[in-house]
């Protein structure tokens, strides 16, 4: 995924030992044309476009653990506790013929990131989120393609690794 903008909060507890954190909005850059193989004889072309990550949890869904010090300097460094809930949108076009455009359909995909890592400097001015789990499955759904034949495709957003450097 290549993030191109989105909004992530993080708020602190009174005692500086916790800090709550929450992926509000995410947008993705399209992923285009991607080939999938469904069997040794058929391939499908997908696209996704308008793709757009939200909380789906409640508010501030996953935290890690924090100390005064930190606190103190500005920064919040730490693994967050538990895979954070997100609803996927996009739009999806898949067509197993190269020769036909894939009709699009909405997305809509309840999932999870992967526990991340958490870098905030600065008292804010500069947030890092790092991903490391190339084989967890975000979301997965199954949809049909009915054109030349009709076949189920069982679809997994699957696998974060990489950075996103969020700034205000």
């Amino acid at each position: 995924f290549e993030v191109l903008g989105g909004q992530v909060d993080l708020q602190f507890d009174d005692n500086a030992t916790l800090v709550k954190v929450e992926v509000v909005s995410m947008e993705i850059a399209d992923i285009l044309d991607q080939d999938c193989e469904i069997n040794f004889l058929l391939t499908a072309t997908v696209s996704l476009t308008d793709i757009m990550m939200m909380n789906n949890g409640a508010d501030f869904p996953v935290s890690f653990g924090h100390n005064q010090a930190d606190h103190d300097a500005g920064v919040a460094m730490g693994m967050t506790n538990i895979p954070h809930p997100v609803l996927t949108t996009a739009q999806i076009t898949a067509t197993t013929d190269p020769n036909m455009p894939g009709m699009p359909s909405d997305l809509n995909l309840d999932g999870n990131l992967p526990p991340m890592a958490v870098d905030a400097t600065g008292a804010g001015a500069s947030l890092d989120l790092t991903f490391d789990d190339a084989n967890f499955v975000i979301a997965m759904d199954t949809f049909m393609v009915t054109d030349p034949i009709q076949v189920d495709i069982d679809f997994q957003l699957r696998g974060l690794q990489g950075t996103v450097t969020l700034t205000p």
